[in-house]
């Protein structure tokens, strides 16, 4: 076990480039789902592209936006659950390969 800061916890969290792309599409999946209803009065006019100032750039670039934090923050706590152990509000890194990426600066 080794002892990591939270940026250390991030960058392991974040270095899998398919995990994070992956994740950001059912993110996008879900927020579609979730805002559904808005999009569709946007789409038909119903209501003004950018829902009243809620989503100032249109409802696809808050999509953007919003997916991809949802995404960091659920690999980061799927990292931090499987992976690490929190103890006193230390993070310890129980994985050894990740250790040895880390100790050679590959993380």
């Amino acid at each position: 076990m080794k002892q990591i800061t939270s940026k250390q916890a991030e960058k392991l969290a974040l270095m899998d480039d398919n995990k994070l792309k992956y994740e950001i599409q059912y993110c996008q999946q879900d927020w579609i789902v979730k805002n559904a209803r808005f999009i569709a009065d946007i789409e038909t006019k119903r209501s003004d592209k950018t829902l009243f100032g809620e989503w100032p750039k249109g409802w696809k670039a808050q999509m953007v936006k919003d997916s991809a934090e949802a995404a960091k923050a659920d690999l980061l706590s799927r990292f931090l659950r499987d992976e690490c152990k929190q103890l006193d509000g230390a993070i310890w890194l129980g994985n050894w390969q990740m250790i040895q990426d880390l100790e050679r600066g590959e993380a």
